[in-house]
Order: structure tokens, then sequence, then C-alpha cells
């Protein structure tokens, strides 16, 4: 399901962020992935431009997700409540005060990777999970709409030329 609305006819759909570039949708869009029994549909939020692919086309469909260190401020409010809370009004001027500084935390970001062939040639679409927990239900549902099973297979000798070529 969608935000607002489901997609009619499809099986399952959900948003998604546009990592790079898809065709006329550009990196950083807002697209509703549709998955229907025959292909995928990619419709950019804010365009209605659309892009289809059929699933014969698709090669391979990847999940995966990065963690990155970020430093956010410290919350002064937050701090002076508690500090309020355990030891009165000294204790939340207290921990207003010691709000000074950052602190680090851990931002997870996922990522659906849905590699294909056009033209002869192996591409892919990078699709960020902006709500970072439905991707799984898309990827599963992908896999086996494209019978792709989870067995781990031995890279192409061309995939590998490529990311030595690449380095």
């Amino acid at each position: 399901m969608a935000y607002f609305r489901s997609t009619k006819g499809s099986i399952i759909s959900d948003y998604f962020k546009v990592g790079k570039d898809i065709g006329t949708i550009p990196a950083g869009e807002i697209v509703d992935l549709a998955l229907y029994e025959d292909h995928l549909e990619l419709t950019a939020y804010h365009t209605k431009d659309t892009v289809e692919l059929s699933y014969e086309k698709i090669t391979d469909v990847f999940l995966g997700k990065t963690n990155e260190i970020i430093e956010v401020n410290k919350s002064p409010i937050g701090r002076a409540l508690v500090g309020g809370m355990l030891f009165g009004n000294i204790g939340a001027i207290v921990g207003a005060c010691s709000a000074n500084g950052k602190t680090k935390a851990v931002d997870v970001n996922k990522y659906l990777i849905i590699s294909y062939i056009s033209d002869g040639q192996e591409k892919f679409i990078q699709l960020i999970d902006t709500r970072k927990y439905k991707a799984k239900n898309i990827y599963q549902k992908l896999k086996k709409l494209c019978n792709i099973s989870d067995k781990i297979r031995e890279p192409k000798k061309s995939t590998i030329i490529t990311i030595i070529l690449r380095v």
C-alpha cells in the first residue's frame, strides 16, 4: 500500500526515493513502486512520469543497508525535563546547561537495488526505503515474481572484469 492510495490492480505497492536517475525520473524523486503480475511500474510522485520494467528483463534483486554515524545536537529541553524530574529545579537548570555540544547517532538507510538487462547492457535501479521497513516485503514479492532464487550464485566473469576495471 502507498501512503495515500493503493495502486489499482497491483499486487503490492509502496513509496521509495530514487537513488540514481531512472529515465526521466531524477535522483531524489519519490516514486510509487507497484508490482503487477507481469511487470513493475515506477511512477514519480510529483511529475507522474512512469517507467515500466517487465520481470523477464530483471536479473537480480538486492536488499541492503548502510549504517552512517552522524552527529546531532543534544536537546536542552529533554535534558532539562529529565533533570527536573530527578532533582527538581536545580536539576532542570543543570540538565539544560549540560546540553552543550553534539552526540553521535547511527542512521540506517535501506536500499533496494534491481538489476536488469536493457539494450544488451546490464543496468540497475537504486531505490531508498524512506520508511526503513517496507523494502523487505517488496523485495520478497519481487524475487518470487521474477523467479529469482535465494541461493548464492557465483558472479559472472564479465562482472568480475568490470569490477577490476573500475578500480
